[in-house]
């Protein structure tokens, strides 16, 4: 099972409990502790913590200053967008589609894609196949269609005719 990590408030706690605890707890300020074989002075275990500490508060004003700066990022780039929008029909109707000019704007001509005629038949294909899926009519094939009032419709399914004669 993977080890989870303490969260940023739980650091911040844990860190501001030990400075709490060294400065009520150890009063001689010559008093070294050893941890994992090297002596630190009551100066520097404090400022292990502390460096922590202040690291972390420095995360968070970046992590704030980076959320300002990418939501920024994104207004702007909405905004440029839009005027790429706008200026492309400009240019293009200024110096016309097959001058050089658009191109220079970094608006290169649209791409005019050939079909062989085995890709037209294909395409013709799929649109009947299309419609017939989705039972879509032109307009003709509508005219032929008419509506059957629920009365006659029942008389019609139990074999009667328009008129009753025996």
């Amino acid at each position: 099972m993977p080890k989870v990590q303490p969260n940023n408030a739980d650091n911040i706690a844990r860190c501001s409990q030990r400075l709490i605890g060294i400065e009520k707890h150890v009063l001689d300020p010559k008093t070294t502790i050893d941890i994992n074989g090297k002596s630190y002075t009551l100066a520097q275990l404090k400022a292990i913590y502390q460096d922590e500490l202040d690291v972390r508060a420095e995360i968070h004003v970046q992590m704030a200053t980076l959320k300002a700066l990418l939501t920024k990022r994104a207004r702007v780039h909405a905004q440029r967008l839009a005027a790429d929008r706008a200026l492309k029909p400009w240019v293009l109707n200024k110096f016309g589609e097959t001058s050089g000019q658009p191109l220079e704007f970094g608006f290169p001509p649209a791409k005019v894609t050939v079909l062989t005629s085995d890709q037209k038949l294909r395409a013709v294909e799929l649109r009947q196949a299309t419609r017939d899926a989705r039972r879509t009519m032109g307009k003709r094939q509508k005219e032929k269609i008419k509506g059957v009032l629920p009365a006659e419709a029942a008389m019609l399914s139990r074999g009667g005719g328009g008129s009753e004669e025996n």
